[in-house]
């Protein structure tokens, strides 16, 4: 959950007038670990490189995938890169929120069968243990 709000970050520093690998360097220094360390790797490599699609594709496979096709995306057709990031950040959030939604739902199921192991001998006693004994005792009668 951190990379969107890292993510908005970034896009703040954009707006303000960063460069990419300074934003990303301002970013990484108030990051917890792993992302932190992600974005100053990039922000390093981004400084010493001469093919920032190169350093951007390098985040594949990463949390911040989404954000590097952004980078990228507007490295190579000079589209404007603060939408491209809100949108990713929007991405990675909608991201988030279905994995919880799952989450939940499979605590629905995997509750059922200790939920009826609990319920059973209670509903046996309260149930049908009456009323065997009523039938029982009506036949000794």
């Amino acid at each position: 959950m951190q990379a969107p709000a890292a993510l908005d970050l970034i896009t703040a520093a954009l707006q303000a007038g960063r460069s990419a690998e300074g934003a990303l360097a301002v970013v990484a220094e108030h990051s917890p670990a792993p992302l932190g360390d992600l974005l100053r790797e990039t922000s390093r490599r981004l400084r010493i490189s001469a093919d920032p699609v190169a350093v951007w594709s390098a985040l594949d496979g990463t949390a911040l995938e989404v954000v590097g096709r952004a980078f990228g995306r507007s490295e190579s057709t000079g589209a404007a890169v603060v939408p491209l990031a809100l949108d990713a950040a929007e991405d990675l959030r909608r991201n988030a929120r279905g994995v919880r939604r799952e989450a939940v739902g499979r605590i629905g199921v995997q509750t059922t069968v200790p939920l009826g192991l609990c319920l059973l001998p209670a509903f046996v006693l309260v149930a049908i243990g009456p009323t065997v004994l009523a039938f029982v005792g009506s036949v000794l009668r």
